[in-house]
């Protein structure tokens, strides 16, 4: 459990600091409160169908919530999966 921890706090700092510009640190706050939100509300989402919890996000009007996770998400939504050459 404690290497899982680690392993999500180094990837939110690399994230952080890649994406300086588009979100703060004040994500690693939000991360958490949004874990206690979701298992609160036990919400009927699939929580790896990342399409439906930025539809849920938008729909639930949340965002000014968690605004740097949708951000994240809206990142995440953009990347390229693959490489055209």
């Amino acid at each position: 459990m404690l290497n899982l921890l680690m392993e999500v706090t180094e990837s939110v700092e690399e994230f952080i600091k890649l994406y300086n510009n588009d979100v703060d640190d004040l994500i690693k706050n939000e991360l958490l409160h949004f874990k206690q939100f979701w298992e609160q509300y036990k919400l009927e989402l699939d929580g790896s169908d990342i399409h439906k919890i930025f539809e849920w996000m938008n729909n639930c009007d949340i965002i000014n919530i968690f605004p740097n996770i949708h951000i994240a998400i809206r990142i995440y939504l953009t990347i390229p999966i693959a490489n055209c050459s």
